[in-house]
């Protein structure tokens, strides 16, 4: 697929690889027809930097390994374990915030300050990325 040979030219450069995984496998394969499991296998596989939602990293889960951890904590934990070439996961949890993973710090929950109304979480998880990015950009890991 076009992403997995872009993310190897990126390694391939030595740059960093950063990959969004906001949609579960099963719609990613049957509904927008972005490519079969094995191709989502093998991107997750390749990225430095993955960024999933709670949603999509437990259908990941339990269709690579039948297991689905119920915590988001636990969800880090597994992908930390197969994806164990990832620098950092960072897991987005909806409004109960996110969980940071790399294998020198472990594992830990960023809870949100204070609970405003959400009224459309489009782009959120974009804006997350987008800022996580960036600081690794311009500060390093």
């Amino acid at each position: 697929s076009g992403v997995i040979e872009m993310m190897n030219l990126a390694k391939a450069s030595n740059a960093m690889t950063f990959l969004d995984v906001d949609i579960p496998p099963s719609v990613s394969e049957f509904e927008a027809c972005l490519g079969k499991f094995d191709e989502f296998c093998q991107a997750v596989s390749i990225a430095d930097v993955l960024k999933p939602s709670m949603e999509s990293a437990q259908e990941y889960l339990k269709t690579k390994t039948d297991q689905k951890p119920e915590s988001a904590e636990q969800v880090a934990e597994s992908l930390m374990r197969e994806c164990p070439d990832a620098k950092l996961v960072a897991l987005t949890d909806g409004n109960r915030g996110s969980v940071i993973a790399t294998p020198s710090q472990g594992i830990y929950r960023i809870s949100p300050t204070h609970t405003i109304e959400q009224i459309d979480a489009t782009g959120a998880g974009d804006a997350f990325f987008g800022g996580l990015i960036a600081r690794i950009i311009h500060e390093g890991m």
